[in-house]
């Protein structure tokens, strides 16, 4: 299944390749949109987890910080914090994640 509808010429030879030209361009605005809409909806769903996570690692911080008796975490400092997770920690583990292979279990031993 492809998304691109065959391609057709803009000459008026046939008749009816005007029509049938618009409604090609119709048809990649639609999937056009529909590809926007998806992208738009998930950086919104993103958007929404980082905030959400920011403030559950604010929450922690403040129990951690009054048994260990440290300073309180800012709402901004906690969001640096998740932000740094996301785009330096995460990506580390995959990378060795993908590197480590764990060795077969030998199932006679």
């Amino acid at each position: 299944m492809t998304l691109l509808p065959p391609r057709t010429s803009l000459t008026r030879a046939e008749g009816g390749t005007i029509k049938r030209r618009r409604a090609e361009l119709t048809y990649l605005r639609i999937v056009a949109w529909d590809v926007l809409g998806r992208i738009a909806w998930r950086l919104l769903r993103v958007a929404a987890l980082f905030f959400f996570s920011a403030w559950v690692w604010m929450m922690f911080w403040g129990m951690v910080s009054h048994a260990a008796r440290v300073g309180p975490m800012s709402y901004l400092a906690s969001m640096l914090v998740v932000l740094a997770i996301w785009l330096i920690v995460i990506p580390v583990i995959v990378v060795a994640l993908r590197i480590y292979k764990p060795p077969e279990p030998d199932l006679f031993a």
